[in-house]
């Protein structure tokens, strides 16, 4: 890649595969002018999800050792890798690499921005750790987020709006290719519907189940498989078992590339809480699937109703039920709906617009000296 542009180091721990890794990804492969270096931690000589991802994509990484939760020697690493990588700019994607690459950048001048990705509440912990993550962000050079709504968030934490940068989502063009290499045929007769993401409480897996059995017992046939992993795995099994819809609910676990399951599904349903632009939207219409949503966060404006997708009139599980029955009993509803959604995509969410807008934001904000 040429490096006319600067070096910038993307900072990132990561124990899944997912949207801001595909995110990051995305950018080392077609953010023209810039030499993006992915860098991430080795804790006790083991690797994370994030470095095992980059390398099945064939991209290499900077490993930082780090021996344990609090290390304060991978601040003075990543420092060192700043010097030592000549790096312009430090992105970084998640609270403890937002923590380390503030200080990191106040020990060696190099520009810090953050790249929110959205907020959890799994426990004192974690909400302790928000704490520290909006301190950052009170002081860091500018953050960048995927949807109006987030930003407003930010505001409303205290976060000067001045510094805050909206950035839509988008797909690289493999999104679009057709991959076959699995098949995923439900039993006969059912329809194969998908779900993808973190299994936490924001993501709604759970109203999911709940409106699988009210399907049930409307009778109706389909297979779901929810793509992911997370904290509420364990619960979740509990409640398909308790719910007796074992039959036709399965936790598929987690899956690096779900084009095929995509290609091969009726819909993609997201029934979550709360939501930022979440990429698996635009990864299933890429595929042609149509999607059956909440009305949270953006989403409503995302998903025009009836035309590529569906709106549950509220965040419930009956809602859901609803607006799913109505997608299982609609002739033809994933040809014409998932159709426009991938016309959608091509028009509106290509990487050239995402990219032409991060390389003026990283642009601006680029260490003196290492500006093209």
């Amino acid at each position: 890649m040429d490096s006319s542009g600067g070096v910038i180091l993307h900072v990132r721990e990561a124990n899944i595969w997912g949207s801001p890794e595909r995110l990051v990804l995305g950018q080392i492969r077609f953010l023209e002018g810039y030499s993006c270096i992915p860098v991430t931690y080795r804790r006790r000589g083991v690797s994370n999800a994030f470095a095992d991802g980059l390398r099945r994509e064939g991209v290499g990484c900077v490993e930082l050792a780090e021996f344990g939760p609090g290390d304060w020697r991978t601040i003075y690493r990543l420092a060192r890798t700043i010097r030592e990588q000549g790096a312009g700019l430090v992105v970084t994607h998640d609270f403890k690499s937002n923590f380390y690459g503030y200080l990191a950048s106040k020990m060696t001048g190099c520009p810090h921005i953050v790249h929110f990705h959205g907020v959890t509440a799994e426990g004192v912990r974690v909400r302790f750790y928000n704490a520290i993550d909006r301190a950052v962000m009170r002081r860091c050079r500018a953050i960048i987020t995927v949807a109006e709504q987030t930003r407003q968030r930010l505001v409303s934490m205290g976060v000067d709006g001045d510094k805050i940068e909206v950035v839509i989502n988008a797909v690289p063009p493999e999104a679009f290719e057709k991959v076959t290499y699995r098949s995923l045929s439900p039993e006969s007769g059912r329809k194969l519907i998908i779900a993808a993401g973190r299994l936490s409480h924001e993501k709604g897996m759970d109203i999911l189940v709940k409106a699988a059995r009210i399907l049930k017992d409307r009778g109706l046939q389909f297979d779901i498989r929810i793509y992911g992993d997370g904290p509420e795995r364990t619960e979740l099994d509990a409640l398909i078992s308790r719910l007796d819809v074992g039959d036709c609910v399965t936790l598929a676990g987690f899956m690096g590339d779900l084009r095929p399951v995509y290609a091969q599904s009726e819909f993609l349903v997201i029934p979550s809480r709360s939501e930022a632009f979440p990429l698996v939207l635009l990864e299933a219409w890429a595929q042609g699937a149509p999607v059956v949503a909440t009305p949270v966060g953006r989403l409503p404006e995302l998903i025009e109703h009836e035309v590529d997708g569906l709106l549950a009139p509220g965040v419930v599980p009956d809602s859901l039920a609803e607006a799913m029955g109505d997608a299982l009993k609609r002739p033809g509803f994933r040809d014409r709906c998932g159709g426009s959604g991938r016309d959608k995509v091509r028009d509106r969410f290509s990487f050239p617009v995402q990219v032409a807008a991060l390389k003026n934001i990283y642009g601006r904000h680029m260490k003196a000296g290492q500006r093209s």
